[in-house]
């Protein structure tokens, strides 16, 4: 009877998680982040997708609940279908966006299933090629502010907001290719996803078109990079491709006089026979190149990992910051051919983060996505920096308790920090698993909890002190920084058991 009362308690876990997973968020246009409801939360999810709509139905008669939570949608409430399955109980369940949020439904709870104008954009496409007229975009745009992430944006199959007229919902940041920017007084003609759409004009962003066809996260630190002084117009482009020598030489500069140094008078003359790039010239003055034996400097051949590395080394030892460079530097590869060498856009992102690093507030660099390391830190209390947090008994599973131990380290002594939708959470770089916990104990768990929205704290002796969402700051169990000693959440005391510094340790990337 145990046995089976186990196998049947596995099969609704196995179940409820089926369910959990399916839940991902996308935000309404432009309401902010939703609560929590009885500690269950979905907005600590990546927002950074969009999804097409093709059928829609209707919330039933008393309205329609949304599966792991006490929202729901009101009767009568057009509910977007995205896809469907089978649950291992036999009940039918669609993943759905209501509001721009996507959640999951029982299918019995819906009515008055109906397709979108989804083919009246597609066939309008096709119409306009067996006609001869090419469909070609003039300009190109964003979707919103990158910098203000927390919102998603309607396109329609005809300039008309209604029901069935909407045909996809796309993320913050994504790339729309116009076709007429001024269809009419509010809308845009566009081309997206294979197809004929409008959105309404004030939804596009021309200004940061150069940021176009990468990601939200490259995007807010490439568009901050700029702003810092760190860019220039001819990198803003083309992200995908290796950096050249010449390229290094200009970031390089940049990067070293907006981290407050002065560079020297430039010489006129170059020490190179190939090239007269006043950048050239001054990373050769810094010492950041050296003179070749043949006076030449092949300004525009890749720079392989290796070079790379060595160059970095150079720039923040000339400037006494070499505490950055294992975020800074990159995995090397003693090869030259292509794709060896480290793209624009990487180049882009580990100059302003690590100029962001030496900022006095702030400076610590969260990753772009908790399932992989970016950058990687042993957290230790203030008290003691021979011991550190750790996953105990290596377990990876959900509930295994952080406590203090004997710094090693292992995989599991290493945590990176991921932004997301406007709150950090603290992930362990072995079980991809966050920083949670309560009064009584700390522990690892998936992201779903109030408890596991940081706060980072900034403390004018270099430490830091760590929030959770519910107000309380991560302590020390009885106040001894020791190995063995177990974690909680508490009450902010101003001891110095509420104090943890963060090693940079490792970069993947």
């Amino acid at each position: 009877m145990n046995g089976m009362i186990r196998k049947q308690f596995l099969r609704i876990t196995v179940c409820l998680m089926l369910v959990l997973t399916m839940s991902v968020t996308i935000l309404q246009e432009p309401v902010q982040a939703a609560g929590t409801t009885s500690g269950f939360t979905t907005d600590l999810v990546d927002l950074s997708r969009s999804a097409t709509f093709r059928t829609y139905a209707r919330a039933g008669k008393g309205g329609v609940g949304f599966i792991g939570t006490s929202l729901g949608a009101p009767e009568g409430a057009a509910i977007y279908i995205e896809d469907g399955r089978n649950t291992c109980s036999g009940k039918y369940i669609y993943k759905v966006f209501y509001e721009g949020r996507s959640w999951t439904i029982y299918a019995s709870d819906v009515v008055d299933l109906k397709d979108t104008a989804y083919s009246t954009a597609y066939y309008a496409t096709l119409k306009r090629e067996k006609n001869g007229k090419k469909v070609k975009a003039k300009k190109t745009a964003l979707i919103g502010d990158v910098m203000d992430p927390l919102h998603y944006y309607n396109i329609y199959a005809k300039p008309k907001v209604t029901d069935e007229n909407c045909i996809a919902t796309a993320a913050v940041g994504e790339t729309i290719y116009v076709i007429r920017e001024n269809y009419n007084e509010k809308w845009a003609e566009i081309l997206w996803g294979g197809v004929i759409g409008y959105i309404k004009k004030d939804c596009l962003n021309y200004a940061d078109s150069y940021l176009s066809d990468i990601g939200i996260r490259s995007q807010q630190d490439i568009k901050q990079a700029k702003k810092a002084g760190l860019t220039y117009q001819g990198i803003l482009k083309d992200y995908e491709k290796d950096l050249t020598k010449k390229e290094f030489c200009r970031l390089a500069v940049n990067w070293y006089t907006a981290s407050g140094n002065t560079t020297p008078k430039q010489s006129v003359k170059s020490p190179f026979t190939d090239t007269k790039d006043s950048y050239v010239i001054m990373a050769y003055q810094l010492g950041i190149v050296k003179s070749t034996s043949n006076k030449k400097f092949q300004p525009n051949k890749m720079l392989t990992r290796n070079q790379y590395n060595t160059l970095v080394k150079k720039l923040l030892n000339i400037t006494k910051n070499s505490k950055v460079y294992e975020y800074m530097s990159t995995y090397s590869s003693n090869s030259t051919s292509v794709g060896f060498g480290i793209s624009r856009e990487e180049a882009l992102r580990k100059f302003y983060r690590s100029y962001r690093m030496l900022q006095k507030k702030d400076y610590l660099v969260g990753g772009d996505d908790w399932r992989y390391s970016d950058v990687t830190y042993t957290i230790s209390p203030a008290d003691n920096p021979d011991v550190c947090l750790d996953v105990w008994e290596w377990s990876n599973a959900v509930g295994g308790e952080i406590g203090l131990y004997d710094k090693k380290g292992s995989k599991n002594q290493k945590f990176l920090i991921y932004y997301v939708n406007g709150f950090t959470t603290i992930n362990n770089l072995f079980s991809q698993k966050t920083l949670a916990g309560t009064t009584k104990k700390v522990y690892q768990d998936r992201i779903w909890y109030n408890c596991e929205k940081l706060t980072i704290e900034y403390n004018d002796d270099g430490t830091v002190c760590i929030k959770n969402g519910d107000g309380l700051y991560l302590d020390i169990k009885g106040g001894a920084a020791v190995s063995g000693a177990h974690l909680i959440y508490a009450p902010k005391s101003g001891s110095s058991s509420q104090k943890f510094v963060f090693q940079l340790i490792k970069s993947e990337t």
